[in-house]
């Protein structure tokens, strides 16, 4: 498909551009977007068990949460139950604490 004139972001197309070309352009802004976001609670886990030096089965066995719960979670199939999670957490030594904001 072939678009004349069109605008995109502000900036003015005038030659025939291709509507892929510019689908593209648009999906690589939204990715560069996520990624520049602060990982939250669920990808912070994830990374910390990738970074843990305990294996994913050794994980397993001491939160008593399934190696293929762990390996889904990582990979990024499932997710993980906040009681899993939990536990997961406290075998790897984290906590959940309040992001401190500054005074009004």
């Amino acid at each position: 498909m072939i678009i004349e004139g069109m605008e995109y972001r502000g900036i003015k197309k005038c030659k025939k551009v291709d509507i892929y070309h510019l689908i593209v352009k648009r999906q690589a802004c939204i990715i560069r977007c996520v990624k520049k976001a602060e990982p939250n609670i669920e990808e912070r886990l994830r990374q910390t068990i990738l970074d843990s030096d305990m294996s994913r089965y050794r994980i397993s066995q001491l939160s008593g949460v399934a190696d293929s719960q762990l390996c889904f979670f990582v990979n990024g199939k499932r997710t993980l139950t906040l009681t899993s999670a939990a536990k997961v957490a406290k075998v790897l030594g984290l906590d959940l604490k309040p992001v401190r904001k500054g005074r009004k």
